[in-house]
């Protein structure tokens, strides 16, 4: 197989816009396998040399992502006019020709006057690095890290949506809710996620409708006009909901749970006492068979002897 690895660097002074990218050309398929792209407001993009093997340049032009020295979005951009203009080539022409056409192309895209430099290097076989997927995993990974820390989610923590139960007449102004409280929610099951949790944990009925869920509340806060309410569901699952301040939520007294818990006790014990009385009456039924046996047993046997004796 082989590979022309075409390395350039621009600069757009009017525009204060500044490039560095190669691109990979398999000559044999007359294809763009890959294009790789920095590009932005930073002039420190375009002071790399060209000279530097492809390998190096593809980990300093991950690095200026990776530092938004150069703007992912912008990269991008400019990827997609390099690489569609690559693959109108059958053949690649020479580096006098082909730097002249990428500046036209860069130019007209660019709206200003753009300089191009560029050099190449043939290979039989290319290593590259899907530097655009790292960039987005680790924004992904950061969203999720200033989540977490936003709403102070412990870690190895599953967080879901849900909603707080409303209790318009009876309940508790949302604005009074603290730290601690017990309050009923609904988690969303609109999604996947969702229907996942509510089946793992049994909150569907016979019928298919969602129970409500006891919880905690781990956090609250105003936002934007809006109440958010963490809350804790299990030990490693919390619920997010947000309200209109003007709310009131379902509050549920500690005393209350704590005379459900007697309640429950209470009946128990109860039952505990009612089969122990059942286990007694059978033990003394068995007991006063066995003596009724027994004492016919007696009598017959006293009635055989005295047959025998007259």
């Amino acid at each position: 197989m082989s590979y022309k690895v075409i390395k350039g660097k621009f600069v757009c002074l009017e525009k204060e816009f500044y490039g560095l990218f190669i691109v990979f050309y398999n000559e044999n398929s007359s294809t763009v396998e890959d294009t790789v792209v920095a590009a932005g407001r930073s002039s420190f993009i375009s002071t790399y040399s060209l000279d530097t093997n492809y390998e190096a340049l593809i980990n300093i032009i991950n690095e200026l992502l990776d530092d938004e020295e150069a703007s992912f979005d912008m990269s991008k951009e400019i990827k997609s006019v390099i690489s569609s203009f690559f693959n109108s080539f059958q053949t690649i022409p020479n580096l006098i020709e082909l730097q002249s056409k990428i500046k036209d192309v860069l130019s007209k895209f660019l709206s200003a006057e753009v300089d191009v430099v560029i050099n190449s290097e043939k290979r039989d076989s290319i290593q590259t690095f899907d530097i655009e997927a790292s960039i987005l995993k680790k924004k992904e990974e950061e969203k999720e890290k200033e989540f977490l820390d936003k709403y102070r989610i412990p870690p190895n923590t599953q967080v879901i949506d849900c909603f707080v139960v409303l209790s318009p007449i009876k309940g508790k102004p949302i604005t009074e809710i603290k730290e601690g409280d017990l309050i009923l929610c609904k988690i969303d099951d609109s999604n996947e996620l969702g229907k996942s949790i509510a089946l793992t944990y049994g909150l569907y009925t016979e019928d298919n409708k969602l129970r409500p869920s006891l919880g905690k509340v781990y956090r609250v806060f105003s936002e934007g006009g809006e109440v958010v309410v963490v809350i804790s569901l299990k030990s490693d699952l919390m619920g997010i909901a947000r309200e209109d301040e003007a709310v009131k939520v379902k509050y549920i007294e500690p005393e209350k749970i704590a005379s459900k818990s007697k309640l429950v006790q209470k009946e128990k014990q109860k039952e505990e006492i009612r089969q122990k009385k059942e286990e007694e009456k059978k033990e003394q039924i068995k007991s006063e068979t066995t003596l009724y046996i027994t004492l016919v047993i007696f009598i017959i046997l006293i009635a055989i002897i005295i047959m025998q004796i007259f």
